[in-house]
């Protein structure tokens, strides 16, 4: 199998040594559009600096900024092979509404990187909402902090000087936990998020709010803080967590010390 991926820098370059590394994968083609940069060719990674005569491909992976997402899935759909696309789908409401109204088969061929939303633990909480053993979803807590915004030599990143939502903390990270709420609740209307420069370098902090009925959502992120990554998901009956790459379930609800106060639920 040979695959195009259109992007080659920072993450771009961290999913072409995934690929590379596929045992499926015979060929990795790169395409570079800027002609004078000059990359030598590897045994399996070759780059490219036009997009002509590409029947041979068989799946096209879109590693750009967001803002030039729907120009090349435009431009690869008509080769009917399979499309893997960052986050986010697109940038504004006619790109929205584009993609929106292809028809069945063209929408199976594309895959949106929102893979929290495709991930195991999704899987899991969704299966904990219908076996309602710990009652209902009540509240979420998401929470990704690390320290970038102090890194030298992302100083000046386009993370923090950039006004586009989706190159801010907000767009660019919140998405998959937005992604992950309405993977449940679809009909969620209402967002409401507030953004804050607490280093001084750009907007490096964000709060967002979301609310289905009675089940409530708050996602915490942040450029300029230790690193830590955590998702709590409330139940009335217990509560799943998620943190440092394990997954535990701490229930039920009344567990009570010698005294018959409230504690903590058992790890199960």
């Amino acid at each position: 199998m040979d695959v195009l991926a259109i992007g080659y820098r920072n993450h771009s370059k961290r999913i072409i040594d995934i690929l590379s590394k596929n045992k499926k994968i015979s060929k990795v083609f790169v395409y570079i559009k800027n002609r004078s940069i000059y990359k030598k060719n590897t045994k399996k990674i070759n780059y490219l600096y036009d997009l002509k005569n590409l029947e041979a491909i068989d799946c096209f992976f879109i590693l750009s900024p967001a803002d030039t997402h729907l120009y090349y899935i435009k431009k690869f759909l008509k080769y009917k092979k399979k499309i893997f696309c960052e986050k986010p789908a697109c940038v504004n409401s006619l790109e929205y509404k584009f993609l929106n109204n292809l028809n069945k088969k063209d929408k199976t061929k594309i895959y949106f990187n929102f893979n929290l939303r495709h991930s195991d633990f999704f899987k899991i909480f969704k299966k904990k909402i219908l076996e309602k053993k710990i009652g209902l979803p009540s509240y979420f807590y998401f929470k990704s902090t690390n320290g970038i915004v102090y890194k030298k030599k992302l100083r000046n990143n386009w993370r923090f000087k950039s006004n586009n939502i989706f190159h801010k903390i907000t767009g660019n990270v919140g998405v998959h936990y937005i992604n992950f709420f309405l993977g449940l609740y679809p009909s969620t209307k209402k967002i409401e998020v507030i953004e804050n420069n607490i280093s001084n370098k750009g907007k490096d902090f964000a709060k967002i709010d979301l609310n289905y009925n009675s089940t409530y959502c708050t996602i915490l992120l942040s450029y300029a803080g230790p690193a830590d990554y955590r998702i709590e998901l409330n139940f009335t009956n217990g509560i799943l967590i998620f943190n440092n790459n394990l997954i535990s379930l701490n229930a039920p609800r009344n567990t009570f010390d010698k005294k018959n106060n409230f504690v903590n639920p058992p790890m199960k």
